[in-house]
């Protein structure tokens, strides 16, 4: 029996904030529970003035409420640990 090492890998690393089905740019957590983590496009950017909304969006809009996805966060560093000092020996 052999270990596909390389598919551990991708499997238990952390995986990247999804890009919104609707627009396209990347989503922030909103929530996150256990190992469920809800993304959502709030469209809003912040800088040293504050937060500032992209034109024809505000809080809680239709579109971060059709943006929205949960997912389930299976990485784990432990794992990744283990694998590199397999591949280390």
């Amino acid at each position: 029996m052999t270990i596909d090492k390389q598919a551990l890998r991708e499997r238990y690393s952390p995986k990247p904030a999804p890009e919104c089905h609707i627009c396209g740019k990347e989503m922030t957590i909103q929530r996150m529970s256990a190992s469920r983590i809800t993304y959502g496009c709030t469209g809003a950017t912040y800088d040293d003035k504050g937060c500032h909304y992209a034109e024809g969006r505000s809080i809680a809009d239709d579109h971060y409420e059709q943006s929205r996805v949960t997912v389930v966060d299976v990485s784990d560093p432990d794992v990744l640990a283990l694998l590199d000092e397999l591949c280390s020996a």
